[in-house]
């Protein structure tokens, strides 16, 4: 016969305190993985200028981009920060990678070396529709800048981008030019809100 040995109520319970022990950690260590890759999803950023590569020489040596006969996408060549590939510098299209809130802000300054008027306008595209721009005419100034800021809601494949409106140059502040985006926070079927 087989003698099964007592287990006393002290041994039961430190079973049970162990069995419960290793539960706990089991589900901390899931909960942990699952933060690590949802904090991996949420890590979209972008930042990226020009350089003089993406401008041609004008007659008096003037380097512009622009001015064009139709509208034009502008590609932020030097990318120096692009966390989750969402940006595309030879396009210049931000693609969402999620349904999320997102921050974009650009910078477009421009600069005439006194051989040409001003004329500068930019604005930022959401699916193919303006959202916000900056514009500058001025026969008086030789150099230029500003800056918007604006805060979309995006469905994953969505795409945002900046273009150079027709018969509009951006000319010698290179670096000046920026572009940037990051993911402010994700929601469920964002819809496109603004």
């Amino acid at each position: 016969m087989w003698a099964i040995p007592m287990i006393g109520m002290d041994s039961l319970f430190l079973l049970g305190a162990l069995s419960l022990c290793g539960l706990v950690q089991a589900q901390q260590s899931s909960a942990i993985m699952d933060l690590k890759a949802e904090a991996s999803e949420r890590k979209i950023a972008f930042q990226a200028s020009m350089t003089e590569g993406v401008f041609t020489t004008m007659s008096g040596g003037l380097k512009c981009l622009g001015p064009f006969n139709s509208k034009m996408p502008m590609a932020f060549d030097h990318v120096s920060l692009n966390d989750g590939n969402a940006y595309n510098s030879v396009l210049g299209i931000f693609t969402a990678p999620r349904d999320a809130v997102y921050v974009f802000s650009f910078t477009i300054g421009s600069a005439n070396d006194g051989l040409a008027e001003l004329r500068h306008q930019v604005v930022l595209i959401r699916e193919g529709e303006p959202i916000v721009g900056i514009m500058e005419v001025n026969p008086q100034d030789s150099q230029d800048s500003a800056t918007q800021v604006v805060i979309l809601t995006l469905n994953k494949g969505n795409q945002v981008y900046l273009e150079l409106q027709s018969a509009r140059r951006i000319c010698t502040s290179f670096s000046s030019n920026t572009f940037m985006g990051f993911l402010l926070y994700p929601v469920n079927n964002a819809g496109a809100s603004v």
